[in-house]
């Protein structure tokens, strides 16, 4: 993963040499010629730990200027932020709430193409007492035969979501489990100095390596929601 990128050269260096001088053997340095920068990147389940060190030489180090260390301290804050959900990202949505919503529109639809087809036959047999042309029944027709064939395609995909619920709310079952009962949270020294949100990217690491390492198969959205759930369970704030 890119943690740190810029087009001086010189800067990007003393910042790896760094990391290496800490004993970060993982860290690479590379320049990708399609965007024109120089990178230091290093695995995913290393991240925090890199990005603390990075941090810690922006802050303290005399080897930067001050708006190389700001660019530095900018760069991280934003890539801390970004690995936070937002109100646009993909989020966890149960199996059994997205069958529930499937089902429902399949209703509606169904509802309003029968409704439809009422109308229809009703102003066809003149029960309804006003003219319409041909081509308003043309159209009435295909838009509620459209309504129907969309409720029997929303019954179908419902009928599958509901074949694979005990699936997967037994997978979830398994995950929630497997974080409150066996993993163990990441300690935090005292006098550790790591930020809230670099605190919480760690954890957050930590937790998906964990589960993935026990299962592979889940899907990242299903981890990310199990997560999320028992996350303040874990990791209570001092209010609480």
């Amino acid at each position: 993963m890119i943690v740190l990128e810029h087009n001086d050269e010189e800067m990007i260096l003393r910042i790896f040499n760094y990391l290496r001088e800490q004993k970060l053997d993982y860290t690479e340095y590379h320049y990708n010629e399609d965007t024109g920068l120089y990178v230091i990147a290093c695995p995913d389940s290393e991240v925090s730990t890199v990005l603390r060190e990075i941090t810690d030489f922006a802050e303290n180090g005399s080897e930067l200027t001050k708006v190389q260390s700001q660019y530095v301290l900018n760069s991280i804050s934003k890539l801390l932020d970004d690995s936070k959900p937002d109100e646009g990202a993909k989020v966890y949505v149960n199996i059994r709430e997205r069958y529930d919503d499937m089902r429902s529109s399949a209703n509606s639809f169904m509802f309003v193409s029968i409704l439809g087809f009422v109308f229809l036959g009703l102003a066809l047999s003149g029960k309804i007492p006003f003219a319409f042309g041909t081509l308003f029944y043309v159209m009435c027709f295909i838009m509620f035969s459209g309504f129907f064939i969309g409720g029997i395609i929303s019954y179908k995909k419902a009928a599958q979501l509901k074949a694979l619920i005990p699936t997967e709310e037994a997978l979830a079952d398994r995950i929630r489990a497997y974080l409150l009962e066996e993993y163990t949270p990441l300690a935090v020294s005292p006098d550790d100095s790591a930020s809230e949100e670099e605190l919480y990217f760690s954890r957050i690491e930590d937790m998906r390596s964990a589960v993935k390492a026990h299962f592979s198969d889940a899907d990242d959205l299903l981890i990310e929601g199990m997560m999320e759930d028992v996350f303040s369970d874990i990791y209570p704030t001092e209010n609480e």
